[in-house]
């Protein structure tokens, strides 16, 4: 086992995955409102477009990419998906809400410690424990 290619990508997984799977599910069960007021409030978007019924199906694509890397399938493909959709996020709501950048409690600064961690899960892979892209190399190598 080997630290760095096997125990930090398990801990990134876990970190990021149980992240993902909470803010799905949380616009899965709570009331759609402050995430729809946040989005009209940055005025990009006309007030004509109706974004509420995309809160769930939002959160379900996240839950389904939080379950992806929780579980290490398809991890790289999945924190690439879940890199653009921080990237996107983010830049919306700088430009929406560009005070939110000094805001005390850091909520989009915090964005991009996410950034940095889903792309080093995307650059690193899975890794083999715990992993069903780990087990499918190891099916693989010991075929040969």
């Amino acid at each position: 086992m080997n630290v760095s290619n096997d125990v930090v990508p398990l801990f990134l997984r876990l970190g990021l995955g149980f992240l993902w799977l909470w803010e799905g599910a949380t616009k899965i069960r709570f009331s759609p409102h402050e995430l729809v007021d946040l989005v009209m409030g940055t005025r990009l978007l006309p007030s004509s477009i109706n974004v509420k019924p995309w809160v769930p199906v939002l959160g379900v694509i996240e839950i389904v990419l939080g379950a992806c890397v929780l579980f290490g399938f398809r991890t790289r493909l999945a924190a690439g998906l879940q890199s653009i959709m921080v990237i996107g996020f983010t830049t919306f709501l700088i430009i929406g809400y560009p005070d939110l950048m000094y805001h005390p409690l850091g909520p989009l600064i915090k964005n991009f410690a996410i950034l940095g961690a889903q792309l080093a899960l995307c650059t690193a892979g899975s890794g083999r424990i715990l992993s069903l892209d780990g087990d499918r190399v190891l099916r693989k190598t010991n075929r040969r």
